[in-house]
């Protein structure tokens, strides 16, 4: 679950910042070597008999931004980074992904800046 926000600025772009909380799953096979520490260390403890695949549900804190570049008055291009803190105990792990996501609005938004100022009042 998260909340975004845009911060408001006269530009065609305009930034997004979001964070939110959440559970964060994650499945390894045993004997795989590139399982991160956080969760090789749990995986050890784990008694031998429970199969192959080893698997892990944890509390998150995510946060991130993004610009979004409208490409037509309803579709947008969504530049993104985000970053999730996976948490266990006194132990943290992070989990940093991008993503350019694909958006429709069902509002109008002009894909180019006007150009004409308006009249002082």
């Amino acid at each position: 679950m998260s909340a975004q926000v845009a911060v408001v600025t006269p530009r065609p772009f305009v930034p997004i910042f979001a964070g939110g909380v959440g559970l964060y799953h994650a499945s390894f096979d045993r004997f795989d070597a590139t399982m991160p520490g956080f969760y090789h260390r749990r995986a050890a403890g784990r008694a031998r008999g429970q199969g192959r695949t080893v698997s892990f549900t944890n509390p998150s804190l995510a946060g991130g931004g993004g610009v979004p570049m409208y490409v037509t008055r309803h579709w947008a291009l969504r530049l993104e980074v985000r970053a999730t803190l996976v948490l266990r105990d006194s132990r943290s792990f992070v989990v940093t992904t991008g993503a350019i996501r694909l958006a429709y609005h069902f509002e109008d938004h002009p894909v180019t800046p006007s150009t004409h100022a308006e009249p002082a009042r």
